[in-house]
């Protein structure tokens, strides 16, 4: 039986992506070539397409081995795969023999998974989950000892699937065109998992989302034609974020250009050696300063603001949260018109209509 490289580099390297883990599986029988890939994570198996009769076999690839085989060689290039007290895999010049067998927990640990009550969540294209999935991810936190802040929320929200992410300081929330069950309990995608969607599934690779079980101990199982994934969701309360929404009627709403705005704030935290920075709002235009005053960015635009508000903000976080705007320009605003305002951000045409991101002021 044969594949070429590019297949088998493609599978490894989704699996190892989405449950974080340096070494997988091969396993051959009933007619497939899967990739397999367990951690605490979760688990995953991935089909490769293969030619030729499929004999029954399989082996561990270690992280060495994962090493070779991910090298240099180009992705079109046949790779054969015999059965021999293990399996040899051969391409182009290398010869490659995996001979640590393969004990297949995992299956098992797919047939326990997958018992209980089991809702269809929603179904999508990798590409449209990623877009929605892309401002949501890059404002949750990464770390945290509120373990239910290291995810992204989702939920149905008027038959529509939305996201929210957030570390407590920033958040985004976003809905798209992807229907939801009604039916589909919140839940919360670990961060990695959340992450890696995007590397496991093709712009337009169709795919399923499960929920399993009771919302304590619920699993997600995110399934294609090649691809059976299952995760834990984070077991929590996530935080009541509408709570924290802006009101409808906003203080200085500009439109500006993201990139010249992060730029802007990047450098006048450099220049000034400072974590923090002032945003001014005034009806001449938007000023960037230092906190000392002496580092200044300005974009002259007319503004409908009666007062100058001066907001302090943590640079850093600020500009993550505009980079997160897909679009080229953003409308930026303040719930309000004092010190302690949140910044309020929405992207200008973006693909997305029902996107919003929210950065919390800093006492400074």
């Amino acid at each position: 039986m044969k594949t070429t490289i590019g297949a088998l580099k493609s599978a490894i390297k989704k699996a190892l992506k989405a449950v974080e883990t340096s070494s997988c599986a091969i396993q051959a029988q009933n007619d497939k070539l899967t990739i397999v890939a367990a951690s605490a994570q979760g688990s995953i198996m991935i089909d490769v397409p293969v030619e030729g009769p499929v004999t029954a076999c399989s082996a561990v690839i270690n992280a060495k081995q994962v090493g070779a085989i991910l090298g240099g060689v180009a992705d079109a290039v046949d790779c054969k795969i015999k059965a021999d007290n293990g399996i040899v895999l051969s391409f182009g010049g290398s010869r490659i023999k995996l001979t640590q067998p393969f004990e297949d927990t995992v299956s098992d640990m797919f047939g326990v998974s997958l018992q209980g009550e089991r809702i269809r969540a929603f179904e999508t294209k990798g590409k449209d989950f990623s877009l929605l999935m892309d401002g949501p991810i890059q404002y949750a936190a990464k770390s945290d000892v509120r373990y239910y802040l290291v995810g992204v929320q989702a939920i149905c929200d008027g038959g529509l699937l939305r996201l929210t992410g957030t570390n407590g300081t920033k958040l985004c929330t976003a809905k798209s065109g992807i229907a939801a069950h009604a039916m589909m309990k919140p839940c919360i995608f670990p961060f990695s998992v959340a992450e890696a969607v995007r590397a496991v599934f093709d712009a337009d690779e169709d795919f399923v989302v499960e929920q399993i079980g009771e919302q304590s101990n619920m699993r997600i199982l995110l399934r294609s034609e090649r691809v059976q994934w299952i995760t834990s969701s984070i077991a929590g309360v996530y935080p009541d974020w509408r709570r924290v929404l802006p009101r409808s009627e906003r203080v200085g709403l500009v439109v500006l250009g993201r990139d010249a705005i992060v730029s802007a704030l990047w450098r006048v935290m450099a220049a000034s050696d400072e974590a923090f920075a002032q945003i001014v709002f005034a009806p001449n235009g938007v000023q960037i300063l230092s906190v000392d005053g002496q580092q200044r960015e300005e974009f002259q635009v007319d503004l409908a603001i009666r007062k100058t508000v001066r907001i302090g903000v943590t640079g850093k976080l600020l500009a993550e949260a505009i980079e997160a705007v897909e679009t080229p320009t953003f409308e930026l605003a303040l719930d309000g018109n004092d010190e302690t305002a949140k910044f309020v951000i929405t992207p200008v045409e973006a693909t997305i209509s029902d996107w919003l991101g929210i950065c919390m002021p800093a006492r400074i």
